[in-house]
C-alpha cells in the first residue's frame, strides 16, 4: 500500500468514533487493500462480556460460531505469538506449521468451517483471557501473509490502538450508565433530575408513569410542570428549594388518586465522567410517590422497626414526619400530645444517630423511597 491509501484508511478508522456503523467500511477497505477475504476488529473480555465487542467483514459467522470461539480462545495455538508481541503486527505462520494449526481444536471445531486459514494482525493485550486488536483473514484458497504485508499494516498500529482504547472507554461508560438507569428504574418512587429551567434531564420508570397521568404534574415540551396544593408552580418550588438548601416537601393533588408527595433537594451541577455536560443552572433532584394509605404507612413503619429497633409508635412518627407532616400534625394523627411526640423524637434521634429532624427525614427517605408501594 502507498502512503495515500494508508492516510485514507486512517480517516475511515477515526470515523468509527463518530459512527460505529463505519466499522464496516473501514474493515472492507482494509481487507481489499491487503488482499484479504475479510477483516476483524475485536475486544474480547472474558471477565465481563458486556465490555466485549467484535466486527467481522467478509465472513458470515453464526452467533453459535462466535460463542464457541469465545470459549476456545485460551486454546487457540496462534494466540501465543500475538501475546508475546503486543503492539507488533505478526502473521500466524511465523511460528506455526499448517499441520499444527489443522490439528488444533479451535480449527477443527470453528475455524475450518468458518473459512479462516491465515491470520495477520496486531493484539495489544498480553493477557490470555483478553484479545484486543485488529486482524486480517484469508481462506485456504489464498496465499499466506508475508512479512512485507505485516510491515505495511504496522503503520496503522498507533491509530488502531488509540481508536480501540477510546471505544473501550465509551463502552464502559455506556455499561455504567445503563446500570445507573436500571437501578433508578428499580425504585418504587419516581426520581427526576431537572435543571434550573425545569428541563427534565433524567426520569426513572416510576416517574415517567406519574408524569403520563397529566393533571397537576406532567412533562410538557421536555420540561416539568407541576402545581402544589398551595399553588406553587415549578419555578417557585425551585426557588424555595434553593433557599432551603435541603430536602423540601410538597404535596401535589391528583384527581383521581391519592395526593402525590414530592420531595425536592438542590442539585449542584458539576463536570464528571458521568456528566461531561453539566447542567447550565443549579437544578433539583425530585423524589415523588403517592401519599401513603394507612396500609402503606403500617408496612413502612414495620421496615423502620426491623431496621433500627424502633417501637411501633416511634416508627409511625418517623414515617409521618418523612411524609411531610409537621410534628404537631403528626401528634394529632397519632392521638398523642405534641410533648409526647417530642419525647418520641428524642429517642428516635438517638437510635438513628441524627441530631436534626431534617437529617431524620433524609435517613428515613433513603430507605422508604426504594420500597414498592402497596
Amino acid at each position: 500500500m502507498n502512503d495515500a491509501q494508508i492516510a485514507d484508511l486512517t480517516v475511515l478508522l477515526y470515523n468509527t468514533l463518530k459512527d460505529p456503523q463505519a466499522w464496516t467500511e473501514f474493515l472492507c477497505t482494509a481487507a481489499r487493500l491487503f488482499g484479504a477475504r475479510g477483516a476483524q476488529i475485536i475486544h474480547q473480555n472474558v471477565h465481563d462480556f458486556r465490555l466485549s465487542f467484535t466486527k467481522v467483514t467478509g465472513y458470515d459467522w453464526t452467533p453459535g460460531a462466535y460463542a464457541t470461539y469465545a470459549e476456545l480462545i485460551p486454546e487457540d495455538p496462534r494466540l501465543a505469538l500475538f501475546l508475546e508481541n503486543p503492539g507488533q503486527v505478526v502473521h500466524c505462520r511465523m511460528r506455526m506449521t499448517d499441520a499444527e494449526y489443522h490439528q488444533s481444536r479451535v480449527y477443527r471445531e470453528v475455524l475450518r468451517d468458518a473459512g479462516v486459514e491465515y491470520l495477520c494482525g496486531v493484539n495489544f493485550s498480553d493477557d490470555r483471557q483478553h484479545i484486543f486488536g485488529m486482524f486480517l483473514l484469508r481462506d485456504h484458497l489464498q496465499s499466506p501473509f508475508s512479512v512485507q504485508e505485516c510491515d505495511a499494516m504496522q503503520e496503522l498500529v498507533p491509530h488502531i490502538k488509540r481508536v480501540l482504547t477510546l471505544h473501550g472507554f465509551i463502552e464502559r461508560l455506556e455499561v455504567e450508565n445503563q446500570i445507573l438507569h436500571d437501578t433508578l428504574d428499580a425504585l418504587g418512587a419516581g426520581v427526576v433530575l431537572i435543571d434550573g429551567s425545569a428541563k427534565i434531564e433524567i426520569a426513572n420508570k416510576a416517574a415517567r408513569a406519574l408524569l403520563m397521568e397529566g393533571g397537576n404534574i406532567a412533562e410538557r415540551a421536555g420540561h416539568l410542570h407541576c402545581k402544589t396544593r398551595n399553588g406553587e408552580m415549578t419555578n417557585e418550588m425551585l426557588r424555595m428549594v434553593r433557599s432551603s438548601n435541603g430536602l423540601y416537601p410538597f404535596e401535589i393533588p391528583r384527581d383521581p388518586g391519592d395526593p402525590l408527595l414530592v420531595f425536592m433537594t438542590p442539585y449542584k451541577p458539576s463536570q464528571s465522567r458521568y456528566n461531561p455536560r453539566p447542567l447550565r443552572d443549579d437544578g433539583a433532584v425530585i423524589v415523588m410517590r403517592a401519599s401513603d394509605t394507612q396500609k402503606d404507612l403500617a408496612g413502612q413503619a414495620r421496615v423502620l422497626e426491623l431496621l433500627w429497633g424502633l417501637t411501633p409508635s416511634q416508627a409511625r412518627l418517623s414515617c409521618l414526619l418523612s411524609g411531610g407532616k409537621t410534628l404537631q400534625a403528626s401528634a394529632a394523627d397519632m392521638h398523642i400530645t405534641e410533648a409526647s411526640a417530642r419525647q418520641y423524637l428524642k429517642v428516635i434521634f438517638q437510635k438513628l444517630d441524627v441530631n436534626r429532624q431534617s437529617d431524620l427525614v433524609r435517613k428515613v427517605l433513603s430507605v422508604l423511597v426504594s420500597a414498592k408501594p402497596g
